[in-house]
């Protein structure tokens, strides 16, 4: 087995509710994905959850009773391992304003600064 198949074998371990999931076959986005691989690589997860009446800009993204299930599920099995959503969204600005404030500015400033620090400069 390769590196990323045993890599995705320990991940499987570590988050039973993940493995159940995955044992009865159920299918996971690539969002639901970036999830689970960032608390199994201990980074900073955001999460966010659309109102019921949260306006979709298009009919291509209206909710359909599966896709509800399905994000039913992915968020009590983050929930199973004390991941909460941090914002309920109503529309895209509501989202906007959350994401802003939640971390993501901290994170670009870390990140800047370690740029400027290797580059051996000063703020």
């Amino acid at each position: 087995m390769g590196r990323a198949g045993q890599k995705f074998e320990e991940l499987k371990k570590a988050v039973s509710t993940l493995r159940e999931a995955l044992a009865k076959g159920e299918r996971l986005t690539y969002t639901q994905w970036e999830a689970w691989l960032a608390l199994y690589y201990g980074k900073k997860l955001f999460i966010a959850k659309a109102a019921r009446e949260a306006h979709r800009p298009e009919e291509s993204f209206a909710p359909t009773d599966a896709s509800r299930a399905a994000q039913a599920a992915h968020l009590a099995r983050l929930e199973a391992v004390r991941r909460f959503p941090g914002c309920i969204f109503t529309n895209a600005d509501n989202l906007a304003a959350y994401v802003f404030s939640s971390g993501i500015l901290d994170l670009l400033v870390e990140d800047y600064a370690k740029e400027i620090s290797r580059a051996g400069g000063y703020f």
